[in-house]
């Protein structure tokens, strides 16, 4: 296994309203991590697997993040990832930003422009917050 598909950050998201949005801290600059968003299906996202995602951020530098993926089941858990290519992008600049993960009723992707005509079956926000790294070039 290669390094860069090791390190996993994995974070729970729930569907009930109300609660603390889940956090997650990263470095500047990281891009040797996934990041595995969990989500328990309980009754309404039964048959939410294998359904296209779209996360959607507005990093702190302005830049608009929009990337895809599909859900998959990891150890009875609903799941929806976000590869190393992703991490590095939104990990580009400092700050806090808030992110959303849109499970799509269709296992066809979406792109930017016709992802708001598609039925979601659910959006969960969480919270992303950038730190400078500790490490820094010369």
């Amino acid at each position: 296994m290669a390094y860069n598909t090791m390190l996993i950050y994995a974070v729970k998201l729930d569907q009930e309203t109300g609660g603390v949005l889940p956090e997650v801290h990263l470095k500047q600059g990281m891009s040797s991590m996934r990041i595995r968003l969990q989500i328990n299906p309980r009754d309404h996202l039964i048959d939410a697997y294998n359904k296209a995602v779209v996360f959607r951020a507005v990093l702190p530098d302005g830049t608009d993040f929009f990337t895809t993926g599909t859900t998959s089941l990891v150890d009875t858990e609903l799941t929806a990832t976000l590869f190393n290519q992703d991490v590095e992008r939104m990990t580009s600049a400092v700050g806090k930003f808030r992110c959303t993960l849109t499970i799509l009723d269709s296992s066809q992707q979406a792109t930017r422009q016709n992802y708001m005509n598609r039925n979601f079956l659910t959006v969960l926000p969480f919270t992303v917050i950038v730190h400078e790294s500790a490490y820094k070039e010369d």
